[in-house]
């Protein structure tokens, strides 16, 4: 995976990145994402 970028509006993350030389984009909830980033930051294994 190379090129990996994010950008994010209102209601969803936009995800583009290059695999096997082909640029491919994901669309993920934000509310979903924000949720998944604070468990993983609340984790002690993970957290700052």
């Amino acid at each position: 995976m190379e090129n990996l970028q994010f950008t994010k509006d209102e209601t969803m993350y936009h995800v583009t990145y290059t695999a096997q030389g082909k640029t491919k984009k994901k669309f993920y909830d934000r509310e979903a994402v924000e949720q998944l980033l604070t468990a993983i930051e609340a984790e002690p294994r993970y957290g700052k």
